[in-house]
């Protein structure tokens, strides 16, 4: 009996260490810690929600249960559930993980709503890289799925793949305007930004839309008429020699297309028009679509680079991380 409690002490000694170390280990985190998600599923979460939020999880999924989350199902009060988030441990480990196409992002590991979960190792890596957070709150009825609190984009950094890190609002493919460019609405929408701009195959008026609404171009040339002679009235060229060119800004890729538009002037006949020349009116002018071409990929990256916004095509499976 001696030597069976002796052994029941050095047991629950143990074990009391081993939890110690663990606690010690939660509380003295490196400053990051790491996610990677796929690109096209950032672009369109940043769409409607630009927060990082758990995901609702019993501890019974068919994949990657976690007995943590399990026990604090167990004892979640009606009207709540226990919500779930994953990182990696180190940069290394994120890369590591990483595929052409998948984002690496990094957050502040004492982030006010990490420090509000509870935190653990991931019991599916036995090397230790990978972390579980978990927290009990109260069910969004108009969302069950993900949590109520979470961490905001702009808490978030990205890891571009030329190495460097920016804040993810900053980064090409999830900004919504870019510096310099000027946004119109067109049916009733703020979906277009647009520049003018001389380049040395000739003068260019670029309109962007970003993916979020159907590409009107497509669906509705018509609809940028109003633009487009809005913008015509101010531009310094003439405007029979202005090149003029769409694109639409998908997720996994961008496409473009050149208009040729032809400019012309609505005289009046008649009374009406003896009427205008004795005001010194203006004639309006209209405008016409004549053609159309799609640029290739070697031209979109072209016209992008001169615009100063390369940047922007790094989407899809183009985002790589080739420091690996």
């Amino acid at each position: 009996m001696k030597w069976l409690r002796i052994f029941g002490v050095l047991f629950i000694f143990a074990l009391a260490m081993r939890l110690l170390k663990r606690g010690t280990e939660m509380n003295h985190m490196s400053e990051f810690v790491y996610r990677i998600d796929c690109a096209s599923s950032l672009y369109e979460q940043r769409l409607s929600d630009k927060t990082l939020r758990a995901k609702r999880k019993d501890g019974n999924e068919k994949e990657y249960p976690h007995h943590q989350i399990k026990k604090a199902h167990k004892y979640a009060p009606n009207g709540t559930a226990v919500f779930r988030l994953c990182f990696w441990k180190t940069l290394e480990d994120a890369l590591n993980h990483c595929s052409p196409g998948w984002v690496v992002q990094r957050i502040k590991s004492d982030h006010n709503f990490l420090n509000s979960c509870e935190r653990d190792y991931d019991e599916y890596f036995q090397d230790k890289s990978a972390y579980i957070f978990w927290k009990t709150m109260p069910v969004n009825q108009k969302n069950e799925t993900w949590s109520p609190e979470g961490i905001s984009h702009d808490d978030i950094e990205v890891l571009l793949p030329d190495g460097s890190w920016v804040p993810m609002s900053e980064v090409g493919i999830f900004r919504e305007c870019d510096l310099g460019w000027e946004r119109a609405g067109v049916e009733g929408n703020l979906t277009v930004q647009f520049k003018q701009k001389s380049l040395p195959d000739g003068n260019w008026v670029f309109l962007r839309q970003r993916f979020g609404n159907a590409p009107i171009y497509s669906t509705n040339p018509s609809a940028f008429y109003p633009l487009i002679k809005s913008i015509s009235s101010e531009l310094p060229w003439q405007l029979n020699s202005v090149r003029w060119v769409w694109s639409y800004e998908m997720p996994t890729q961008v496409i473009a297309r050149e208009l040729f538009i032809v400019f012309y002037s609505h005289n009046r006949k008649g009374l009406l028009g003896i009427i205008d020349k004795f005001r010194s009116r203006k004639n309006e002018n209209e405008l016409k679509i004549m053609d159309e071409k799609n640029l290739d990929e070697s031209g979109i990256k072209k016209l992008y680079e001169g615009f100063n916004v390369s940047d922007i095509l790094i989407r899809g499976y183009t985002w790589v991380y080739n420091f690996k």
